[in-house]
């Protein structure tokens, strides 16, 4: 995962504009845009992880609504770019969790007596993995468990 640090991503703009790499560059203009709307929105406070994290995953869930969208269109060059975007987008992204963490996790929560319903075990998912793992797979795996 590359940083979401504002100096950070202004370095990782320099080099990705000395590399001429065009998509790298449209991502983390994106980023930074939504950065410092972030703060704005804010009223100037400083940025937490929790907003910088926000922010990268509002960028790749644009993105992956554009590559559906081509995907229905039947266009193969957007295809490609919205597929090659996705895949920057999610250099910014915590590392996901695969099936058998995720299951791992929904055991341990389920184990500890603290969940009684889905909605108790998605809570505690959400607190302890905030970002690392998808919402439908786990709801899926939570119900199989309970």
């Amino acid at each position: 995962m590359n940083s979401l640090e504002e100096s950070d991503l202004r370095k990782q703009l320099k080099s990705a504009m000395k590399a001429g790499e065009a998509l790298r560059l449209q991502v983390i203009r994106s980023l930074l845009t939504g950065l410092k709307n972030r703060s704005i929105e804010k009223k100037g406070e400083p940025l937490d992880d929790k907003d910088r994290l926000a922010v990268a995953r509002r960028e790749a869930k644009q993105a992956t609504e554009s590559l559906e969208f081509a995907e229905k269109s039947g266009r193969e060059d957007t295809i490609a770019r919205a597929r090659d975007l996705l895949s920057v987008c999610k250099e910014f992204l915590p590392s996901q969790m695969n099936e058998a963490e995720l299951t791992e996790a929904v055991r341990g929560i389920l184990s500890e007596g603290d969940a009684s319903s889905l909605g108790d075990v998605m809570k505690e998912l959400g607190a302890r993995y905030a970002g690392r793992y998808d919402g439908k797979a786990a709801s899926a795996i939570a119900r199989d468990l309970l």
